[in-house]
């Protein structure tokens, strides 16, 4: 009995400590977005956007001056319609205020193996080792020696185990991923 509970626990605190994990997104900002272009094309012409509070979800399309005339805005859509060549991969992002809506592109976050690159630039007998507090103290060492030691390229890295990888990116303290493109 005590075991089993033992491993319930030991299972809760690994799921809260990753839960618990920092995001790293990785977001390339495209620009502001025209929320009056959004009402023009979704409802006429005589349609304009018109912040009624402070908020950033508070955008409404309001036709002229008539304050009972007032339609739904979706940020997203907007964003979508606005930068057209990224249309599956952009989203909306706000900020504290109604002016604090952007368009940016998040790319998707890998986890990136170095034991494979090492086994794969310098033979079977390698694996990544993290020679100190850091993630730029990563290196391939040979047959658990640690004089034979080799240089890691974590963007060689990224590229071999994803095609559609732009660049790494450190993980404070001592971690990498790989910064994939958006399909």
């Amino acid at each position: 009995m005590t075991r089993s509970l033992l491993s319930v626990l030991g299972l809760s605190f690994f799921l809260i400590l990753t839960a618990l994990r920092p995001s790293f997104a990785y977001d390339v900002s495209l620009g502001g977005v025209n929320l009056t272009a959004y009402c023009q094309g979704a409802y006429g012409s005589s349609f304009k956007s018109l912040a009624i509070g402070s908020g950033a979800g508070d955008w409404v399309c309001q036709n002229g001056s008539d304050i009972h005339d007032r339609r739904p805005i979706s940020v997203q859509t907007a964003c979508q319609q606005q930068y057209s060549p990224y249309k599956s991969s952009v989203k909306a992002k706000s900020g504290a205020g109604a002016g604090s809506w952007v368009c940016v592109i998040t790319y998707a976050e890998r986890p990136v193996n170095l034991t494979t690159y090492c086994r794969g630039a310098f033979g079977g007998g390698f694996v990544a080792k993290l020679i100190g507090p850091t993630s730029g103290d990563w290196v391939c060492e040979g047959n658990n020696d640690p004089h034979n030691t080799r240089s890691i390229s974590v963007a060689d890295a990224c590229k071999q185990q994803y095609s559609n990888a732009l660049k790494p990116l450190a993980v404070p303290p001592s971690s990498w991923v790989c910064v994939i493109k958006p399909s």
